[in-house]
């Protein structure tokens, strides 16, 4: 087996033939990524952000009567309670995970990968145990997220009720004037979510390429901790192929959401306009019109979630087959 025939582009290749053939997979990556807070962001075409007149309108009395202070610990308490509720979506990820990962390691695509080696068949104790580690892995890396995340909500509901109390200036809208006081706390938030995904996918895969006994260097005897924290070599070891893996999955994931949020925000204002205009009436051809802007909407909305569960079975697929390496 040559070099090449293991390389970066191989498993990139696997990945992509192993996403296109099975669509099934699909489903189980489109579950990993709504719970681990995917369907946050799916839904924002749905949304609609109330102006800052009508927030000051709303919340201008009540923030001056409660106070920052007060402001901070509903702020904690909030952030606690979305905490626990992505704990449960890490759980339900770490399953899907190890689902869509078998896929990969018995898919033909992966067998240049394998070596040629058939992984081995766990049982359902040694499968669930294995889920419950790579569920293990995630929550720790979901940990310095969580902490980064809640400097961001502190920031923000630091800057909006001083911003509401007393606007800094008149020219701006509300997000524009705190966008650039949560900039830093943002930024921050991005590079530990990219730094931990990796670190995570690179543990989770190298448990799960141990369970199956397909690692490059054989099955590794001993405890998992141990198991998953050799692959965190692979960053001192292969910097340049950990960023390139990463890269590629996020680029291609963001590239994904970019089109499918737009492609639904243009679906979702014209079904809107026409939903709630109130010129439907008793009008045949107006409810018609009304009925296919709708259709046309959940139609693209559907396929936007094929859409980007294809491409996070692909990411999936990526970082399986770096572990097989």
């Amino acid at each position: 087996m040559t070099p090449e025939a293991r390389g970066w582009r191989s498993g990139a290749g696997a990945a992509l033939a192993m996403a296109a053939g099975d669509p099934a997979s699909w489903a189980l990556a489109l579950l990993g990524f709504l719970a681990r807070g995917g369907w946050l962001v799916l839904v924002l075409p749905l949304l609609t952000i109330p102006s800052p007149v009508l927030l000051s309108m709303l919340f201008r009395g009540e923030v001056g009567a409660i106070g920052r202070g007060e402001l901070r610990v509903i702020a904690i308490g909030v952030g606690t309670l979305l905490s626990l509720v992505a704990i449960g979506g890490v759980i339900a990820s770490a399953f899907s995970d190890v689902a869509l990962a078998e896929r990969f390691v018995r898919d033909p695509e992966s067998e240049e990968l394998r070596r040629g080696h058939a992984a081995r068949t766990l049982s359902r104790r040694e499968r669930r145990s294995l889920a419950w580690w790579v569920a293990s892995v995630q929550a720790i890396a979901l940990l310095p997220i969580i902490v980064s995340a809640a400097f961001v909500v502190d920031s923000a509901v630091r800057s909006v009720s001083s911003e509401l109390i007393n606007p800094s200036t008149t020219q701006l809208p509300l997000v524009g004037r705190v966008a650039p006081t949560i900039a830093g706390p943002v930024a921050l938030l991005v590079l530990v979510v990219i730094v931990a995904e990796a670190l995570s996918s690179l543990a989770s895969r190298r448990l799960m390429a141990n369970a199956w006994q397909v690692l490059p260097a054989g099955h590794r005897d001993g405890r998992e901790s141990l198991v998953a924290l050799g692959a965190l070599g692979r960053v001192v070891r292969t910097p340049l192929r950990v960023a390139g893996t990463a890269l590629a999955g996020w680029l291609q994931l963001g590239l994904t959401l970019a089109g499918v949020l737009l492609g639904s925000v243009l679906a979702w204002g014209a079904a809107r306009e026409v939903l709630v205009s109130g010129r439907i009436g008793s009008d045949p051809l107006a409810l018609a019109v009304a009925l296919l802007l709708v259709g046309v909407f959940v139609a693209t909305w559907l396929a936007g979630l094929a859409l980007v569960g294809f491409t996070c079975a692909v990411r999936s697929g990526l970082w399986t087959a770096d572990a097989l390496r």
